[in-house]
């Protein structure tokens, strides 16, 4: 699961997805600090996951980076996977 998981996926959403992300409580969703584009979404199932994101627009969320959560910090690493994918995209 980890190897799926980590693996980088760009994922066309419509609007409703949008909507769906944008809408869920900041509880689980936050901005990630010291960055300008990169989001943070908290998945619990079996463990605690986080997806870095960001959006392209106004139709487009690509999923940068999948990690299982360990600490409650997000770890650089994970930070500047995500930047790098980014800036190739």
């Amino acid at each position: 699961m980890a190897q799926f998981i980590r693996k980088q996926y760009r994922i066309r959403y419509d609007q409703r997805a949008i909507r769906f992300i944008s809408s869920c409580p900041k509880e689980v969703r936050n901005k990630l600090k010291g960055t300008k584009y990169l989001y943070e979404v908290r998945v619990k199932f079996k463990g605690e996951y986080r997806f870095i994101y960001a959006y392209v627009g106004n139709e487009f969320i690509i999923f940068l980076s999948g990690f299982r959560k360990k600490q409650n910090k997000t770890p650089t690493r994970e930070i500047e996977l995500a930047k790098n994918r980014l800036k190739n995209y």
